[in-house]
Formats: C-alpha cells, sequence, structure tokens
C-alpha cells in the first residue's frame, strides 16, 4: 500500500504508526491503548495490498473517476493494526476481523466533522459497482449513533452485505482525533464474534 502520511506531523509531533507491547497496541500520536488478543493473527502488508485490489474491483471495476476517489483513499490513510480472528484460509466462510485506520483530513476540506465522512462512505457504496460483483447491500445506517469509546465521542455506522448466501456484518466506529479520521472496523458473521470483537473495542482507553 502506498502511504503519503508516515512524516506527518501534529503540533511538533511525528505521525506515530504505532507499537505492540505484551499484547497491547499503543498509539502515542493518537493517544490510545488497546488490548490484543495474543491468539489473533495480525494483518500483513500482503493481505493489505492484496485487499485493496480487490476492493477497487468491486466498487469500483473501471469506472475512472471512482478509481481516483480510492486511489486517493489509498495514499492519504494508514492502517495502524489489523487482526484476523483465525489463520488465513482459502475458506469462502468469513474471517472476522479488526481494523484500525486513519485518514488526513488535510487534503479532504470538505469533510468538516465525522458525519460527513461517514455520509460519505454511504453514498459512494450505494452509487458504486458492489452489486455487480454479486454483493448485496442489504442495510446501511441511514443516521449514525453516538457511542462513547474509551472517553473518547465516536459515530457508528453499521451495514450488512449478502455475498452469494454469506451474510457479512460491519460496524465502522469513527472519530476526528488530530485533524485525521480515525476508524475502527468491525466484520463479523455472528453474534459470538461480534460479541469478541466488542470486547477488543472496549479496551481501547484514550489517555489524553
Amino acid at each position: 500500500m502506498i502511504i503519503s502520511v508516515y512524516s506527518c506531523k501534529k503540533e511538533n509531533k511525528e505521525f506515530d504508526l504505532g507499537y505492540i507491547n505484551n499484547n497491547v497496541y499503543v498509539n502515542n500520536f493518537f493517544k490510545f491503548k488497546i488490548d490484543l488478543p495474543k491468539e489473533w493473527i495480525p494483518k500483513t502488508d500482503d493481505f493489505y495490498r492484496k485487499n485493496n485490489e480487490v476492493v477497487k474491483e468491486v466498487l469500483a471495476g473501471d469506472d475512472r473517476v471512482k478509481n481516483r476517489i480510492l486511489d486517493k483513499d489509498e495514499i492519504n490513510t494508514v492502517n495502524l493494526i489489523g487482526l484476523f480472528k483465525n489463520k488465513e484460509n482459502l475458506s469462502i466462510d468469513l474471517n472476522p476481523n479488526i481494523l484500525i485506520t486513519a485518514k488526513n483530513l488535510e487534503y479532504y476540506p470538505d469533510i468538516t466533522n465525522i458525519n460527513d465522512d461517514l455520509n460519505q462512505t454511504v453514498s459512494f457504496l450505494q452509487d458504486s459497482k458492489i452489486e455487480d460483483s454479486g454483493i448485496k447491500i442489504i442495510y446501511l445506517s441511514k443516521e449514525f449513533e453516538k457511542i462513547i469509546i474509551g472517553n473518547q465521542v465516536f459515530y457508528k455506522l453499521d451495514a450488512t452485505f449478502n455475498y452469494n448466501g454469506l451474510i457479512v456484518n460491519q460496524e465502522v466506529y469513527s472519530t476526528i482525533r488530530n485533524n485525521f479520521s480515525l476508524a475502527i472496523i468491525l466484520s463479523f458473521k455472528n453474534k459470538n464474534d461480534k460479541q469478541l470483537m466488542h470486547n477488543i473495542l472496549t479496551s481501547i482507553n484514550f489517555y489524553e
């Protein structure tokens, strides 16, 4: 993945990709910590690269305008930490996972609050080529629920998709911090996996 925000600075503090210590992810730029299940599997750079290619094909196809939008997001968004519940395999079944990303809003002057960002996401999905790929949108939030996570205000986008009979649920928790859109994305198929990821979510602590 091409990333242009590794050297971003905010108030004379270098942008921080974070680190893992004793199964705790720490990010001193965004000032938060999150407990990581030791048996979960970190996502690799190779996975992110391949996933970006799939996302472009599914959402944009040969639409040049949509591809340019996705290219811009790829350049200005960094994956801070991502985990799979299970090892990667070729099964069509969903591998529950969590991903935390940060998008540099310096390059998005039309986004003035987190609802702007989430509304743009919903609009892009609704206008995308996703259903041409056999993925049906079952549900997308029209309003975004306010959630407090670790003393930080987030807004939640809910989405449900049907991929050839496989039901995929996503919850996107977003906030603005240090002029970045900080997003926590949970993907799961059933209540048990949802609860496992909510346990991870509730371990987040923002310390400033």
